[in-house]
């Protein structure tokens, strides 16, 4: 049996190190697009949450109340994949029109002083929500806790 010329076996060694150099450089840079996605997400969502927290007053009996709605309209539509949620306990849940009927369940609440918590939890409409939520103090008054939520077409798990 005749082996192959030598041109031959290298266009082979070249095809197959070509394509092993490709693969690895595809799952780099999808490895890459992916955390550059989650950052923005993230940076967005913190956004988000300081800007829910500022919006926020408290009245003389304790009661909380939203002054200032954010403009994104995703916000005020229907499982518009942007939510946002306020839990005091004893008080009535304040959430985003875009929740609709649907309240944000926690696995376990954040707590002041702790920082921003993360989570992945199911959402409204079958969405996948990606979850920032923190506790909050108002002038000794019980701990209150906010969270921003993204959700949606976006595939989040």
């Amino acid at each position: 049996m005749q082996r192959p010329s030598l041109r031959v076996r290298f266009l082979a060694l070249a095809t197959f190190f070509l394509s092993l150099v490709l693969g690895i450089s595809g799952f780099g840079l999808i490895a890459l697009f992916e955390r550059a996605v989650t950052n923005l997400v993230d940076k967005e969502l913190s956004a988000n949450l300081d800007q829910l927290i500022s919006s926020v007053e408290v009245d003389e009996a304790g009661q909380i109340s939203v002054k200032s709605p954010f403009l994104d309209l995703r916000y005020h539509e229907p499982y518009g994949g942007r939510y946002w949620q306020i839990s005091k306990p004893g008080a009535k849940v304040l959430r985003s029109r875009s929740l609709w009927d649907t309240e944000i369940t926690l696995p376990k609440s954040p707590r002041a002083g702790e920082g921003t918590k993360e989570f992945k939890l199911p959402g409204p409409n079958g969405q996948k929500l990606l979850v920032l939520a923190t506790a909050i103090v108002f002038s000794g008054d019980e701990t209150t806790e906010l969270s921003s939520q993204k959700g949606g077409a976006s595939g989040m798990e």
